[in-house]
């Protein structure tokens, strides 16, 4: 069997451009820079629409990123 690991940051990395921002900007950026993960931190609450969800997973899978939440336990 044989290891692999993905190299990553939690959040947008320091030189995300501002368009296109937030979590789509950061996984074109990401790619961009040699990463090829990156953990999306919405830890005090989650604050994304269905639609946005769908512009994340769509750039995360054009890009070949694998994402992860840091998320609260508890969702109201």
């Amino acid at each position: 069997m044989t290891l692999s690991f993905k190299f990553g940051t939690v959040g947008s990395p320091s030189g995300t451009p501002k368009k296109p921002g937030g979590s789509v900007g950061a996984i074109e950026f990401s790619k961009s820079i040699g990463l090829d993960t990156l953990e999306l931190g919405w830890v005090q609450s989650v604050r994304v629409t269905e639609a946005t969800c769908a512009l994340i997973k769509a750039a995360s899978e054009e890009h070949d990123v694998a994402l992860s939440v840091h998320a609260p336990y508890f969702l109201t």
